[in-house]
C-alpha cells in the first residue's frame, strides 16, 4: 500500500471513530458535519473528500460492522454441522447487535428512515452472498430465488432486530437466535 492509500485509510478511519464518538456522546438529533470533522481534527472539506454527509459516514461504519458480523459467521459456521450451525450464526448476530445496541438504535430515529433503507439494501446484499453460496440451510430445500428470500429475511430480521434493540421484545440473544432459527426453518431448533 502506498503511503497516499495509507494516509487516506487512517483519515478515513479517523472519521468513522469521530462519527461514532459523537453519534454515542451527542446523539444522532446533534451529529453533524462539523461536529465530526471537529473530533477527527480535521476540516469540513476533508470530511466531504470522503463522505457525503452524516448519514453516508454512519452507513459505512455499519456495512464495516455488518461485513465484520458476516465473516466471523461464516467462519464459525464452517466449525459445526446443520442445524447447530445455524443457530450459533443468529446467536451470534444478536449477541453483537447487542454490543452494536447505540449504533444500531439509530435506525429507529424518525429521520434516519433513508439511512434504514440502506442499511437493509447492505443486509439483502450479504443475505444474497449467504445463500448463494449455501451457507444456510433452507435455500436447498426451498424453491425460491436467492433475491426474494434474501429480501424476505433481510427484512424481518432487519424489523425484528429494530423492535429487540428498542427493548419491545425482551429475549436473550440465544432465545431471539432460536425463534429466528423457528421462523426460517418452520421447526423447534434440535436440542
Amino acid at each position: 500500500m502506498s503511503t497516499y492509500e495509507h494516509a487516506r485509510r487512517r483519515t478515513e478511519n479517523w472519521l468513522l471513530e469521530a462519527a461514532l464518538t459523537c453519534l454515542l456522546r451527542d446523539g444522532y438529533e446533534r451529529l453533524t458535519v462539523t461536529s465530526i470533522a471537529a473530533e477527527a481534527n480535521v476540516g469540513r472539506g476533508t470530511f466531504y473528500a470522503y463522505f457525503a454527509d452524516v448519514d453516508a459516514v454512519l452507513l459505512t461504519l455499519s456495512m464495516r460492522g455488518f461485513w465484520h458480523l458476516q465473516a466471523d459467521i461464516h467462519s464459525l459456521m464452517a466449525q459445526h454441522e446443520s442445524p447447530e450451525k445455524e443457530i450459533r450464526a443468529w446467536q451470534a448476530a444478536f449477541e453483537r447487535a447487542a454490543e452494536l445496541k447505540d449504533v444500531l438504535l439509530v435506525l429507529n430515529h424518525p429521520k434516519a428512515v433513508h439511512l434504514a433503507q440502506r442499511f437493509q439494501d447492505v443486509m439483502i446484499e450479504g443475505f444474497k452472498q449467504s445463500l448463494a453460496t449455501n451457507a444456510f440451510l433452507y435455500p436447498r430445500w426451498m424453491d425460491l430465488p436467492v433475491e426474494v428470500m434474501a429480501t424476505f429475511s433481510a427484512g424481518a430480521v432487519l424489523a425484528v432486530l429494530r423492535k429487540w434493540l428498542a427493548g419491545e421484545l425482551a429475549y436473550s440473544p440465544e432465545e431471539m437466535a432460536h425463534m429466528v432459527y423457528r421462523m426460517l426453518y418452520h421447526s423447534a431448533p434440535p436440542g
